[in-house]
């Protein structure tokens, strides 16, 4: 985890932050085992950090902008907007399951731990917090306004059908495979693959469409 326009010794103290966050979560991690685990004073992390809030915060959005760049890069550029999902289903799965601490930290901070930081130091806006979220729903929403995806369809909605499918397979894909009679995809791309194609094309026959119009 790599931020722009921070010193070294920052950096050291947001990289075992964001290790211990992640394994522990925010509660659970004190500034003494932060210090400890980057092999500093916890004066020298209150130097560059006011509160193990703020700290939190820095780590957070961090690593958003990181998953942000990865995800961008790989999304690409097209006018063939079911690709473009397609693709970036592909590459959103893949960074979660290629960066599990990273996915990790940041699924815990949007889903359970938001309510145990300071409203005063929390200046994370839903952009900041998700920006994976906003860009994919800004892509159905130019896919429509192309007329490839449904006009009818609530970008916000499918894009929580897309982020959330790719996290439950990342936090879930080992225990799924367990189950009996299951052929649960293990290869991310294949599972992305199969979810875009579900949801662009429906699970029913064109005979079963028939029947409800």
């Amino acid at each position: 985890m790599n931020s722009p326009e921070i010193s070294n010794g920052a950096q050291k103290v947001l990289n075992a932050a964001q290790e211990l966050f992640a394994d522990e979560g925010y509660v659970s991690v004190s500034i003494a085992a932060i210090a400890d685990r980057a092999q500093v004073s916890k004066a020298n992390i209150y130097h560059h950090f006011e509160s193990k809030d703020e700290l939190y915060c820095a780590v957070l959005k961090s690593a958003c902008l990181a998953s942000a760049e990865m995800i961008t890069h790989d999304a690409g550029h097209d006018d063939d907007y079911t690709k473009q999902l397609t693709n970036f289903a592909k590459s959103h799965v893949l960074h979660l399951t290629n960066n599990p601490s990273v996915s990790t930290l940041v699924i815990r901070g949007l889903l359970e731990e938001s309510g145990n930081i300071d409203a005063a130091t929390n200046d994370l806006t839903a952009h900041d917090f998700d920006c994976n979220f906003n860009r994919l729903v800004t892509l159905i929403k130019a896919g429509q306004e192309a007329k490839q995806i449904k006009q009818g369809i609530n970008p916000a909605t499918l894009a929580t059908l897309v982020i959330g499918a790719n996290i439950l397979f990342m936090k879930a894909r080992n225990v799924l495979d367990e189950v009996p009679d299951n052929e649960y995809p293990l290869d991310p791309e294949d599972f992305a693959s199969t979810m875009i194609d579900i949801l662009l094309h429906g699970v029913l026959t064109e005979q079963q469409e028939d029947k409800l119009l």
